[in-house]
């Protein structure tokens, strides 16, 4: 979709359940190993991730649904210096106002980090999954084996992934798994909010991948939208190149998805380290 011819209603109710969904998920864990504590600044979401790699220190969606202002950006900045943050990520999404959020952004050494493409697809016509793998929704007894195959496809913090798993039962999510006979070979959540269907946390065995698990488990949670009522399904990636092919990208793409836009994220000086 060209850049002139976006819904910026419907991309500031994407970029709403984005944030949403890392709101609720890390809602109350600050003070676990692990944890991230959630705090909402004016119409933003912050999260602070006070772990060394600090990926998920991240602000959004900033200067969606209220206009953005010098004032609110430095209160932002001021409340994670307070916590002896360096490194934050802002997300600058094609509905984020004023214009001048950037300059402002740049004003203050925050630089371009990256890019997030933002996949998007009606919830009909669930595609079908050529595998033999088949999944089920995952259960609150299951959170220790859902953890571990996080913390196995991601190759990360089996304590944050624990965390992500305990979403299980939570409202608003659905944990699936696909399994390979009765081997738990991969993971898809998803998050409803409003009308829309958020997926992330896609992850897969080293031992059991392309073999379509994450197909499977893409079909199941737009199969299971769908029967929820939602009118949209989204999903982020790394955007993709061809000097930079992302693969969960391409997955979303011959599953239905469609790009609707590429964001680019500023980060600190410590970020880009």
């Amino acid at each position: 979709m060209s850049s002139q011819n976006l819904d910026l209603n419907l991309v500031a109710l994407f970029e709403q359940a984005e944030a949403e969904s890392f709101a609720s998920l890390f809602a109350e864990s600050g003070t676990k190993p692990g944890g991230i504590e959630v705090a909402r600044i004016g119409g933003v979401i912050a999260r602070v991730d006070r772990s060394t790699r600090g990926s998920q220190n991240h602000v959004s969606p900033f200067g969606v649904g209220q206009p953005a202002t010098p004032e609110g950006l430095d209160q932002v900045l001021a409340f994670y210096r307070q916590r002896g943050v360096e490194k934050v990520s802002i997300p600058v999404s094609p509905a984020a106002q004023p214009p001048q959020l950037q300059a402002w952004l740049e004003e203050r050494g925050l630089r371009l980090r990256r890019n997030v493409a933002r996949l998007y697809r009606r919830p009909d016509s669930p595609p079908v999954a050529d595998t033999n793998m088949r999944t089920i929704e995952a259960r609150p007894g299951d959170v220790d084996q859902v953890a571990q195959l996080l913390a196995s496809g991601f190759g990360s913090s089996l304590e944050r992934l624990t965390i992500v798993a305990d979403c299980i039962g939570k409202p608003g999510w659905h944990v699936f798994q696909a399994l390979d006979g009765d081997e738990a070979a991969g993971i898809g959540l998803l998050f409803v909010w409003q009308n829309i269907g958020w997926l992330g946390y896609a992850a897969t065995s080293p031992l059991h991948r392309r073999r379509g698990a994450q197909s499977a488990l893409i079909a199941s949670r737009i199969k299971a939208a769908a029967e929820m009522g939602c009118d949209w399904l989204t999903s982020e990636s790394l955007a993709d190149s061809p000097e930079n092919p992302v693969s969960s990208y391409h997955n979303m793409l011959r599953n239905g998805f469609e790009l609707m836009y590429v964001r680019p994220e500023y980060a600190t000086e410590a970020m880009l380290d």
